[in-house]
């Protein structure tokens, strides 16, 4: 059963009418350009590096560069063949970058769970064989210790790899990856050691046709009560037919499945922006982001591409508890960018934050870079922007958004808002996080209790007078 509007209406009018009103002030409209400057931030730099090739260090595709745990921060990219992982516990002091593999590997993607375990996902370009690209996967426990890097699945589904995508729901792990043609789901104990036998194919396909499939992302929400997790996969999709008897033109587009009750069946897809004609030199993935509030089962999905040789960056969101509500979306740039989506339960309410890279108003492949927080209830037509853009780099390439506050002092946190590439000229690069100092976020008495009627976590609901991470007022890392 899902929960209807009415009953997440009643939950949030609870914790205002409790706290005499706890909502942040309004923010900008939908309406209001994004790349309007409010503030400037801070940057620290993770890694300093020169990059003749010009390949970036973060890719665009839907798996998550920098998360957060409740010892601080931690970050995965790869460059020259490495995969590099550091942490912070504070987003300023980070650590000496950490080898995580060298076997030339690529597309890294990590998560975290609350106990502070993290898991990483990559692809070993020469694992198995020159151009066999295998999928594998390391953790790391909440002591610091990481356990052996190992092949995903046992079988061929974790080869072949081209993107990967990993998000986690308590102590299980969810992956995603794509493999030309195929896109696969496999999930396991965040602490596993060993191959499972085999992977989930997400997608449908027809033998009249090829496929390339790309941008992988996963997302994991809690279930109504009684009922298992919602598991979400998203991906950019092109189809070619062999012939014209089969389909007279190429289509192209995104698409977004939901995991069945039987892991056998095939998964339905729940929203698509797919369709066609269109022109294979014209059209393609930009970048592509599926997130979602484990609390509220608030689905987002960040989308830029190009169709036709025509450019379009959107944020689209539904809640999959309810039973009326349907997807609908929002334009975030008229062109094609770079775009990340975030969301948590934060300061009394379910916020998202969007990191986006303009780049086709810059050079290089970098662009004009800036975040924007925003909060959104089933029941409204668009987000309601709480922030107006905040400006982090004139050059700039996203790789994740973040929401994620460090306490400082009785009256300032630290907000942690993303993890991008800055590009200084020549073959010169950083890669940094930007964050700012700002007042502590007032809304009513430090007590989980007096928001929230029923308190969740990434793993179900809690018992009243219990908090979550990132969600009990006062109570930050």
């Amino acid at each position: 059963m899902k929960v209807s509007r009415k009953l997440r209406a009643l939950l949030l009018f609870s914790c205002l009418a409790a706290l005499g009103g706890c909502t942040p002030d309004s923010g900008p409209s939908s309406e209001e350009p994004l790349g309007e400057a409010v503030q400037a931030v801070t940057t620290t730099t993770l890694s300093a590096y020169t990059n003749p090739s010009t390949n970036t260090v973060l890719s665009s595709t839907g798996g998550k560069k920098l998360v957060w745990t409740t010892s601080g921060l931690h970050s995965v990219w790869a460059r020259g063949g490495t995969v590099y992982y550091a942490t912070s516990p504070d987003g300023v002091a980070w650590s000496a970058p950490l080898a995580l593999d060298t076997s030339a590997a690529f597309a890294p993607s990590i998560a975290s769970a609350d106990n502070g375990t993290v898991g990483v996902v990559y692809i070993r370009r020469n694992a198995g064989g020159n151009g066999y690209n295998h999928v594998y996967y390391r953790s790391r426990g909440p002591a610091g210790s990481w356990g052996a890097a190992f092949k995903v699945t046992s079988d061929y589904t974790s080869e072949f790899g081209t993107d990967t995508s990993i998000t986690t729901l308590g102590d299980i792990v969810h992956l995603a990856w794509s493999s030309t043609s195929y896109v696969f789901h496999a999930s396991f104990p965040l602490t596993q050691t060993t191959s499972i036998p085999t992977a989930y194919v997400v997608n449908l396909s027809s033998m009249c046709s090829i496929y390339t499939l790309s941008n992988p992302s996963i997302a994991v929400s809690n279930g109504t009560f009684g009922n298992p997790p919602i598991i979400r996969v998203a991906w950019y999709q092109y189809r070619r037919p062999y012939s014209p008897t089969c389909t007279p033109d190429d289509s192209f587009g995104w698409l977004v499945a939901e995991k069945p009750a039987n892991a056998n069946d095939y998964w339905p897809v729940v929203v698509s922006g797919y369709g066609g004609p269109v022109s294979p030199s014209g059209t393609g993935a930009v970048s592509l982001s599926l997130t979602a509030n484990k609390s509220t089962a608030d689905f987002y999905l960040a989308t830029s591409d190009l169709v036709n040789g025509v450019g379009s960056t959107r944020l689209w969101y539904e809640n999959a508890w309810s039973t009326t509500d349907t997807w609908r979306s929002v334009s975030i740039l008229p062109r094609a960018a770079l775009i990340d989506v975030a969301a948590e339960f934060m300061n009394c309410g379910p916020q998202l934050r969007i990191a986006v890279s303009d780049y086709t108003q810059g050079s290089n492949g970098y662009g004009p870079t800036f975040t924007q927080t925003g909060t959104w209830e089933g029941a409204a037509t668009t987000p309601t922007w709480l922030t107006s853009s905040t400006p982090t780099a004139s050059q700039g390439r996203v790789g994740s958004a973040l929401l994620w506050e460090k306490t400082l002092t009785s009256t300032t946190v630290r907000d942690v808002y993303s993890l991008f590439e800055t590009w200084a000229g020549a073959s010169n690069y950083t890669l940094v996080d930007a964050y700012d100092t700002k007042p502590t976020p007032s809304c009513g008495p430090p007590s989980c209790t007096a928001c929230h009627p029923s308190e969740f976590t990434r793993s179900g609901l809690m018992n009243q007078g219990t908090c979550a991470r990132g969600q009990r007022l006062g109570a930050r890392p």
